[in-house]
């Protein structure tokens, strides 16, 4: 959230607490009312093992491959035949 700070309270790990307010230059309103995210901890329990770090690691690789790919085949039917045999 832009222009906000965040503020932690976790001094009682049983009543952990976080909180928004606008910093002093922004022009946004307090938050006062909010809800609790629908996504629990365990789903996110896939992203933070090794393998998951491997999936996105090798996807990236993969990605950007095909860009460079597409990227050679765009430039070899733009250049003349003559400078490609260089």
């Amino acid at each position: 959230m832009k222009g906000y700070y965040t503020i932690h309270d976790n001094i009682d790990k049983t009543k952990s607490k976080i909180g928004f307010v606008p910093n002093v230059e922004s022009t946004k309103v307090d938050v006062i009312d909010g809800f609790a995210p629908k996504m629990k901890v365990n789903d996110l329990r896939w992203e933070r093992t090794s393998l998951f770090e491997v999936y996105k690691a090798t996807k990236l690789w993969l990605d950007t491959y095909w860009i460079v790919y597409v990227f050679y085949l765009i430039l070899n039917s733009i250049l003349p035949v003559s400078i490609q045999n260089y």
